[in-house]
């Protein structure tokens, strides 16, 4: 991830560059959108606080966004809280009061990330379809429809941070179920039913994320696009697959089906971080065979 990290850095140092008048035009404003999501999955994945710059290049662009865009920089600055939460729960938690205040700080967020679907308007909205039977590996049993490439995308990132702050939870509570007292500030009985609903919300969140590869990659995939484009067009759901993928309730099986999507997006569009991913989910997280 080192070069990504350069890589995002550098893109960052650019918008600097371009100044207030990116925001003005659609293609500035959509070239500054691109980056903000590729910097919060990048402080998402490695558990830091969103740079000031690009908080600050946030609170600027609000002033220019369209009405289409406003639900996507709502996401945005929940997804800003819930990275300074991770990278103050990455300082590392000893005191248990401390454990109880993250619990609270972290439910507080998904909390927010739960409003925010259920109040969009209807233009953001998809239709679920019903399940499929999978009779190959690049088929993940449900296809949803959606309004567009970019609110699909959207969709994406708000299932992996509801996926990574409820994997947080486990992180912290798991080595203290049955020593801590239920906190008052959370809805649930015990610590034991906490994790049990944040499994749930995992394979909630993976699900939404595996239902969305049919309709990227058909999207992707239309008549006259260059394979330049319809690389660009896809890149965004590499992300999204790692974390389905790797979480701690993904079965070995759609673990293989990752893998081998991935692997068809390295071998389609040339994007050779595809391969290197999904052979990092192999190497790492497949279980090995039975001698």
């Amino acid at each position: 991830m080192n070069s990504w990290d350069r890589h995002v850095d550098g893109a960052l140092a650019l918008t600097e560059l371009r100044g207030t008048g990116q925001l003005r035009n659609r293609v500035g404003r959509s070239i500054f959108l691109s980056l903000r999501t590729e910097v919060l999955v990048n402080c998402l994945d490695r558990w830091l606080r969103v740079p000031a710059a690009l908080t600050n290049w946030m609170n600027e662009a609000h002033i220019f966004e369209h009405p289409q865009e406003a639900p996507a920089a709502r996401l945005a600055d929940i997804v800003v809280n819930a990275c300074t939460i991770l990278a103050s729960l990455k300082e590392r938690v000893t005191e248990k009061s401390n454990v109880s205040a993250y619990i609270c700080e972290i439910l507080s967020v998904d909390k927010a990330l739960e409003s925010w679907a259920n109040s969009l308007p209807d233009d953001y909205k998809y239709s679920r379809s019903p399940p499929l039977k999978v009779s190959a590996p690049t088929l993940f049993g449900e296809s949803d429809s959606y309004p567009g490439i970019d609110i699909v995308h959207t969709w994406n990132l708000h299932r992996c941070t509801r996926i990574i702050l409820h994997q947080a939870l486990f992180e912290i509570l798991s080595p203290h179920t049955g020593s801590l007292p239920p906190q008052p500030a959370i809805s649930y009985s015990s610590h034991e039913q906490q994790l049990q609903a944040s499994d749930k919300m995992i394979q909630e969140s993976s699900r939404g994320i595996y239902s969305s590869v049919s309709y990227i990659l058909h999207f992707c995939d239309q008549p006259g696009r260059s394979e330049d484009m319809r690389g660009a067009c896809i890149l965004p759901l590499l992300w999204p697959l790692y974390v389905a993928g790797t979480t701690r309730t993904a079965t070995d099986t759609a673990r293989q089906r990752v893998i081998f999507q991935m692997q068809k997006i390295a071998e389609v569009t040339g994007i050779q971080k595809a391969k290197s991913m999904a052979l990092g989910i192999q190497k790492s997280y497949l279980s090995p065979p039975v001698i």
